[in-house]
Parts: structure tokens; C-alpha cells; sequence
């Protein structure tokens, strides 16, 4: 039924680039054969046009190796310029920035899936509302202005519903009575401010001596490159930690979640009779089967976590042991994505579909800890020395206890950099420097860990 329905049909995905994308574009050419044609919305960047990003973020993929290894190399090539192409598309501007041709494109397009988004929780606020909100809203408003009416299914988030409680529902969208058009205005109005901020001698000041202790007798161009790239990372931290209190404040645990919200109240608003269907997965994670167990790509949601317990970051965490972290397997999400495109609303009413495990196949927060304890154990990762680092054992404080103990440590290791700040530069001094910063990094890090993650568990 899915394959009758995609035979000679033109699809546009977003985000093709991204882990998720990969794996639709790869079931498509895999599951698919009869499918007419797969536009991959690509923008070029400054380093490399869209059709080399397309050789070699796409297809250089080891997603498509389980296709590559069944029809040969070769196969492979010749299966890939029949099928796909590049749209040259920028959803950061308002039109895409399409050429005439990609107009034209975009107006022969069947199916479209929007799988482009920032997924970090921790992204700068503005990054978040232009790629999450905005980027959806412009792809709505450019399906419009060109008289295309492909069906649109738009990949949401299972947590649009924020701090909510008990079931809900799949219906569109869920009403938190805010704006969506002033929620991205004031999003995206922050980064000036904080870059003014960021540019205050009392605060560049901190930075240079702070990079000054981190380079040591470096030259002063080598300090001054490494004083700029640390207030880039203050903006970004100010950027990230005001979103996060917005998004807390509308009643939601991210900016991610609170984002992706908006953009389901933009594109039911926006799309008109462009037929729209919402899928909304949970915690997208490594595909159980296809195209190979384990496949993964970048940072999802929970390598984080993972990695810094099996790093040390973390020698404890909160949470409730018998909490749910619902996590659903990347191609149950590509199934999804793929039998709800064949299925268009019959009418201008859209539907919405959840992708979740957690009433089925429940996954408890102990028995994630559990599991990553074997794992490092058997598998342990290594200091900058060489030497196992160790796997803590977690006694599930409460946040404020753990962040309360956080922020003494990350105390102590200021007062311990303020003194050593005003020892005389050498060797061993550079070194003690080089261990607090990485200290309070960590420390940082972990703070930074349980106000992103303590709402999940």
C-alpha cells in the first residue's frame, strides 16, 4: 500500500542532511523502488555547494552501506542520479531564497516531509526559533505563494504538550494560548543585547584574563583569538540559558519542545488546503533493525547524558528511578513518517500520529543507568592520561540537592582560578590553570546536564 502510493510521486524531504533525514531518503530508495522522484532540500554553504554536500553528507552516509553492499557501488551511483536531486533551499529566509527553477521544483512536489530541525536542547534561543518555528512557517507560507499542494507532513515533537499532565490526545495543536508570531519575535530579538553585553569591558576584561591563563606565554594575537572565541561561547551560554528560562516560563522544559510547539500552531494556521498531517515521535534514538541495528548519527537525546556518566561529568544524577524515558527506535519513526505520507487527510482537517514506546514498552531510568553501568564497565573510556575512568554509582538526589552541591564545588574552583589568576606565569602554574578549567567545565557541564534533563527523569 505504501509502495502504491509513493510509485511515481515527487517528494521534497527537509533536513536530509540531518540523522533522521538520511534514514528516510534511505528507506525510499531501498523500500521504494517506483518512487518518482526525492528532492533533497540542501542549501549551500560557504565551503561546499549543495551537490557536494550532497555526495558527502548524504550519500557517504553508512546508512545507505545496507544498499550499497546489495546492489554493488556502481548500482548504487546510477540508482541515486535517477532518483534524487538537489533543492536549494534556505529556510532562514523569508521565500526560501528559491531560484525560478526551484520554484518550479518545489510546485512539482507530491509529498513533502519536513524533517529539518534544531533537535539540541540546549541550542541559543534564536537559533532555535529560526529553524524550528520560522523554518516551518516559510516552507508553509512557500508551498502557498506557489500554487503547489503536496501533502505536508511535518515532524513535530511528542513533548509539545510542555509541563502538562495525563493523556493527550492526537489532535492539532495543543492550545497554550500564546502567540506564535510574538513568541519568535522576542526569541529572536535576543542575541543583540547579549551581543552588546557580551562586549562591556568589565566583561571582555574577565575573558582575556581568563584566556590569558588558558594560553599562558602565548603572543597577544593568540590571546586575543582565544578571548573572542570565549565570548562567543558567553553569548551562545546566554543565549542557551535564556531560552531555556522563557521556554520554563510558557511552561515547557526546553527550548526544543517549546519551538517545536509554535511551529505546529504556525503550520496549522498557515497551511490553508495544503493537506497537512503532524507526526510527533518521543526521544528518537538508534534504529533496531534498519537500516542496520545500532545505526546512529551525532549527538542525540540521551548520548549526552550517557557519555558524560560514562565520562565522569556526572558522578550522580536526579531523578525518579522508576521514571519512563520514552525512546523509540529512528526507523520505527521512518515507518511512521512514511505510512502517514501515504495516508493524506481526506479533507482540510489535519491529523496527527504519535510514534512512542512508552505504554508498550516501557523503559525505566534505573534500568537505563543499569544498563550504561555494564557498558562502561566492561567498555570503559579513558582520562586525557590513559587511565579507565571509573563508572559512578548514581543515588538519584533531588535536583535542588544536586545542583546545590554543583554549584559549592563550581565555587571552590572559582576562588582556587581568582588565586592562581594572580600567580606569576610558568609551567606549573599553567598546568594547575589547565586542571581547574577543565574542572569547572565539567562542573558546568553537569549543572548544565541536570537543568536540561532533570524535567525527563
Amino acid at each position: 500500500m505504501i509502495a502504491e502510493a509513493f510509485k511515481g510521486k515527487t517528494v521534497l524531504v527537509t533536513g536530509s542532511t540531518g540523522f533522521l533525514g538520511k534514514s528516510i531518503v534511505e528507506k525510499c530508495l531501498r523500500s521504494i523502488p517506483d518512487v518518482g522522484r526525492i528532492n533533497l532540500a540542501i542549501r549551500s554553504s560557504a565551503r561546499r555547494p549543495a551537490a557536494e554536500r550532497l555526495e558527502r553528507e548524504v550519500l557517504s552516509s553508512p546508512a545507505f552501506k545496507r544498499l550499497k553492499d546489495q546492489l554493488g557501488e556502481a548500482a548504487f551511483a546510477k540508482l541515486a542520479k535517477e532518483k534524487l536531486s538537489v533543492l536549494e533551499i534556505d529556510l532562514g529566509r523569508d521565500g526560501l531564497a528559491l531560484s525560478d527553477a526551484g520554484r518550479e521544483q518545489l510546485r512539482s512536489c507530491d509529498i513533502v516531509i519536513h524533517s529539518a530541525a534544531a533537535v539540541e536542547f540546549d541550542n541559543p534561543a534564536d537559533l532555535s526559533a529560526q529553524t524550528n518555528l520560522l523554518g516551518a512557517a516559510r516552507l508553509v507560507e512557500a508551498l502557498q505563494k506557489s500554487g503547489a499542494r503536496p501533502h505536508l507532513v511535518h515532524i513535530s515533537t511528542a513533548y509539545v504538550g510542555g509541563m502538562l499532565r495525563g493523556l493527550v490526545r492526537e489532535e492539532p495543536p495543543l492550545d497554550p494560548g500564546l502567540n506564535w508570531r510574538h513568541e519568535a519575535a522576542v526569541l529572536t530579538s535576543l542575541r543583540g543585547p547579549v551581543e552588546e553585553e557580551s562586549r562591556r569591558p568589565e566583561v571582555l576584561k574577565k575573558l582575556r584574563r581568563e584566556a590569558q591563563s588558558k594560553m599562558g606565554p602565548a603572543g597577544t594575537p593568540a590571546v586575543a583569538r582565544a578571548t573572542e572565541r570565549l565570548r562567543e561561547r558567553w553569548v551562545k551560554d546566554r543565549l542557551v540559558e535564556r531560552g531555556r528560562v522563557h521556554a520554563n516560563s510558557m511552561g515547557f522544559a526546553d527550548i526544543y519542545s517549546f519551538t517545536k510547539a509554535m511551529a505546529e500552531h504556525a503550520v496549522v494556521e498557515l497551511h490553508g488546503d495544503v493537506p497537512l498531517s503532524i507526526v510527533r515521535p518521543s526521544i528518537i534514538e538508534s534504529a533496531l533493525e534498519e537500516p542496520f541495528p545500532g545505526w546512529l548519527e551525532g549527538f542525540r537525546m540521551a548520548e549526552p547524558l550517557i557519555l558524560a556518566f560514562g565520562r565522569g561529568i556526572l558522578r550522580d544524577f536526579s531523578g525518579l528511578p522508576d521514571s519512563l524515558l520514552d525512546i523509540i527506535p529512528a526507523d520505527f519513526v521512518v515507518n511512521t513518517v512514511l505510512a502517514v505520507a501515504a495516508s493524506p487527510p481526506p479533507d482540510s482537517k489535519p491529523r496527527v500520529y504519535h510514534a512512542a514506546s512508552g505504554s508498550r514498552n516501557p523503559l525505566r531510568f534505573r534500568q537505563m543507568t543499569e544498563e550504561a553501568t555494564r557498558f562502561f564497565t566492561e567498555h570503559p573510556l579513558r582520562d586525557r592520561y590513559g587511565q579507565a575512568i571509573g563508572t559512578p554509582t548514581w543515588t538519584y538526589p533531588t535536583r535542588g540537592e544536586l545542583a546545590a552541591k554543583g554549584q559549592t564545588a563550581l565555587k571552590f574552583v572559582s576562588a582556587a582560578q581568582w588565586a592562581v589568576e594572580r600567580l606569576p606565569l610558568g609551567a606549573s602554574v599553567a598546568d594547575l590553570s589547565d586542571d581547574l578549567n577543565q574542572e569547572r567545565e565539567r562542573l558546568e557541564r553537569g549543572l548544565n546536564l541536570i537543568q536540561l534533563y532533570g524535567v525527563y527523569t
